[in-house]
């Protein structure tokens, strides 16, 4: 199983190079917050563990991504506010 960075200050680099900054919501209460408050994120909030993923009270539309264990890509998708994401089997 690939290692997610459990606080902030980490990158998503592919080939040596840095792609976007990420953020990591890794207990209940960050999941929780998650972008509400916020009008853009700059970078990546991953969420650890996450099945689904809704946009209610968002401010502005995200891309989710749906990673498995060793964190390959499953499906990607363009959520505007306000909706339920589909729920991803682990």
């Amino acid at each position: 199983m690939a290692s997610v960075p459990d606080s902030g200050g980490a990158w998503l680099v592919r080939d040596g190079h840095v792609l976007a900054t990420l953020e990591a919501a890794a207990t209940r209460a960050e999941r929780r917050r998650g972008l509400l408050g916020r009008d853009r994120i700059e970078g990546v909030l991953h969420l650890v563990p996450a099945r689904s993923v809704h946009t209610f009270g968002m401010r502005f539309p995200i891309d989710v991504v749906h990673l498995d264990g060793d964190l390959r890509v499953l499906r990607i998708r363009t959520m505007v506010p306000n909706r339920l994401g589909a729920f991803v089997p682990a």
